[in-house]
């Protein structure tokens, strides 16, 4: 495991995702990118949500992993990802950090929010 401040990438993603997440993070990890990976990366006594943010605030970059499962976790409660990061790493989080990865949407999709975005 590298070092806190070592992180390129930290992976946002909904847990009902994770084997699709899991074989983006893999492929990052084998092509070189430290990525700081929940699900992989929990250290045992380590309160989950402190490990968070210290990974949150050492890491370089935010992969966010637009699902329907993670729009409906975080965007359907008015909760910016950006927001999400900021609140936990208690820090402003610049948007351009902040990778969006699509999985299993559609944007024209009812209830998905970003078809209403894009007709405004």
């Amino acid at each position: 495991m590298p070092a806190i401040e070592g992180w390129h990438l930290f992976a946002c993603y909904a847990d009902d995702d994770h084997d699709f997440v899991t074989g983006v993070v893999e492929e990052l990890t084998n092509r070189g990118y430290q990525v700081f990976y929940a699900r992989r990366d929990n250290v045992a006594g380590v309160v989950i949500t402190e490990r968070i943010r210290v990974a949150l605030v050492g890491s370089s970059y935010y992969l966010l992993f637009l699902s329907p499962r993670l729009v409906a976790r975080y965007l359907s409660r008015s909760l910016a990802f950006a927001e999400l990061v900021s609140q936990l790493a208690n820090q402003q989080v610049s948007p351009e950090t902040i990778i969006p990865i699509w999985y299993d949407m559609n944007l024209d999709q009812e209830g998905c929010g970003l078809a209403a975005a894009r007709a405004a």
